[in-house]
Protein backbone atom coordinates (compact mmCIF):
# COMPACT_ATOMS: atom_id res chain seq x y z
CA UNK A 1 0.00 0.00 0.00
CA UNK A 2 3.05 2.40 0.87
CA UNK A 3 4.22 1.38 -2.24
CA UNK A 4 1.39 2.41 -4.25
CA UNK A 5 0.86 5.85 -2.71
CA UNK A 6 4.97 6.52 -3.24
CA UNK A 7 4.37 5.71 -7.19
CA UNK A 8 1.69 7.83 -7.23
CA UNK A 9 3.44 10.95 -5.83
CA UNK A 10 6.49 10.60 -7.61
CA UNK A 11 5.86 8.64 -10.74
CA UNK A 12 3.24 10.93 -12.14
CA UNK A 13 4.86 14.33 -14.42
CA UNK A 14 3.02 16.75 -15.88
CA UNK A 15 4.06 16.57 -19.40
CA UNK A 16 1.95 18.96 -20.46
CA UNK A 17 2.90 21.72 -18.04
CA UNK A 18 3.77 25.05 -20.42
CA UNK A 19 4.16 27.61 -17.59
CA UNK A 20 1.04 29.20 -18.32
CA UNK A 21 1.48 29.74 -22.12
CA UNK A 22 1.83 28.32 -25.67
CA UNK A 23 5.37 30.01 -26.26
CA UNK A 24 6.94 27.48 -23.42
CA UNK A 25 9.66 25.93 -24.68
CA UNK A 26 12.44 26.50 -27.76
CA UNK A 27 11.47 27.30 -30.96
CA UNK A 28 13.47 27.64 -34.34
CA UNK A 29 13.55 31.20 -36.31
CA UNK A 30 12.60 29.44 -39.92
CA UNK A 31 12.24 33.25 -41.88
CA UNK A 32 11.73 37.12 -41.54
CA UNK A 33 9.70 38.67 -44.15
CA UNK A 34 10.36 42.72 -44.46
CA UNK A 35 6.95 44.59 -44.00
CA UNK A 36 8.11 47.50 -46.11
CA UNK A 37 9.79 45.21 -49.42
CA UNK A 38 8.05 42.18 -48.56
CA UNK A 39 11.90 39.88 -49.24
CA UNK A 40 12.05 36.79 -47.32
CA UNK A 41 15.33 36.00 -45.67
CA UNK A 42 14.97 32.25 -44.38
CA UNK A 43 17.27 30.27 -41.18
CA UNK A 44 18.90 27.07 -40.67
CA UNK A 45 17.42 25.74 -38.03
CA UNK A 46 19.38 26.32 -34.80
CA UNK A 47 20.95 30.04 -36.16
CA UNK A 48 18.34 31.58 -34.21
CA UNK A 49 16.28 30.53 -31.50
CA UNK A 50 14.22 31.65 -28.20
CA UNK A 51 13.35 29.58 -25.63
CA UNK A 52 10.53 30.59 -23.48
CA UNK A 53 9.66 29.97 -20.10
CA UNK A 54 6.24 30.61 -19.03
CA UNK A 55 7.29 29.77 -15.00
CA UNK A 56 10.07 32.85 -14.96
CA UNK A 57 8.78 34.48 -17.63
CA UNK A 58 12.12 34.72 -19.31
CA UNK A 59 13.26 34.22 -23.14
CA UNK A 60 16.87 33.00 -23.67
CA UNK A 61 17.60 34.08 -27.42
CA UNK A 62 20.49 32.95 -29.13
CA UNK A 63 20.58 35.17 -32.05
CA UNK A 64 24.28 33.82 -34.69
CA UNK A 65 22.75 36.11 -37.55
CA UNK A 66 24.98 38.42 -38.55
CA UNK A 67 23.48 39.33 -41.76
CA UNK A 68 19.43 40.02 -41.26
CA UNK A 69 17.54 41.34 -38.71
CA UNK A 70 16.96 38.07 -36.30
CA UNK A 71 15.19 39.86 -33.22
CA UNK A 72 17.06 40.49 -30.28
CA UNK A 73 20.95 39.90 -29.67
CA UNK A 74 21.92 36.82 -27.98
CA UNK A 75 20.85 37.04 -24.00
CA UNK A 76 18.30 36.35 -21.23
CA UNK A 77 15.19 38.88 -21.19
CA UNK A 78 11.67 39.58 -19.87
CA UNK A 79 9.18 38.78 -21.77
CA UNK A 80 4.90 39.39 -21.35
CA UNK A 81 1.77 38.42 -23.71
CA UNK A 82 -0.99 40.46 -24.04
CA UNK A 83 -3.13 43.18 -26.20
CA UNK A 84 -1.77 45.75 -28.49
CA UNK A 85 -3.84 48.42 -28.00
CA UNK A 86 -5.70 49.31 -31.63
CA UNK A 87 -3.65 46.20 -33.63
CA UNK A 88 -4.32 42.68 -32.03
CA UNK A 89 -5.78 40.53 -28.41
CA UNK A 90 -2.18 38.84 -28.07
CA UNK A 91 1.58 40.49 -28.86
CA UNK A 92 4.93 39.69 -27.17
CA UNK A 93 6.72 42.37 -25.93
CA UNK A 94 10.69 41.06 -25.02
CA UNK A 95 12.40 43.40 -22.75
CA UNK A 96 9.82 46.05 -23.25
CA UNK A 97 10.09 46.19 -26.95
CA UNK A 98 6.74 45.41 -28.56
CA UNK A 99 7.76 42.42 -31.21
CA UNK A 100 4.19 42.03 -32.60
CA UNK A 101 0.91 40.38 -32.89
CA UNK A 102 1.58 36.40 -32.50
CA UNK A 103 -0.41 33.66 -34.18
CA UNK A 104 -0.09 30.32 -33.77
CA UNK A 105 -0.96 27.38 -36.20
CA UNK A 106 -0.01 23.71 -34.68
CA UNK A 107 3.56 23.73 -34.26
CA UNK A 108 4.53 27.30 -35.63
CA UNK A 109 4.20 30.97 -34.38
CA UNK A 110 4.29 33.95 -36.12
CA UNK A 111 5.29 37.60 -34.50
CA UNK A 112 4.26 40.58 -36.86
CA UNK A 113 4.30 44.02 -36.99
CA UNK A 114 3.11 44.33 -40.45
CA UNK A 115 0.31 46.65 -39.36
CA UNK A 116 3.18 49.04 -39.21
CA UNK A 117 5.36 47.96 -42.03
CA UNK A 118 7.47 45.65 -39.66
CA UNK A 119 8.86 42.43 -40.05
CA UNK A 120 7.28 38.75 -39.73
CA UNK A 121 8.82 36.50 -37.99
CA UNK A 122 7.90 32.95 -38.20
CA UNK A 123 9.13 30.32 -35.64
CA UNK A 124 8.70 26.36 -35.60
CA UNK A 125 8.96 24.15 -32.98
Amino acid sequence: MIMVALYMVTGCSDDDDNGGTALHGQWHLVSVTSGWTGTVDEFERGIVTWTFNGDTGKVVANNASEEVYAGPDSGTYDFEEGPWENMCEQSLTIDDNNYGCLEFEGDEFTVSTSAVDGPILRFER
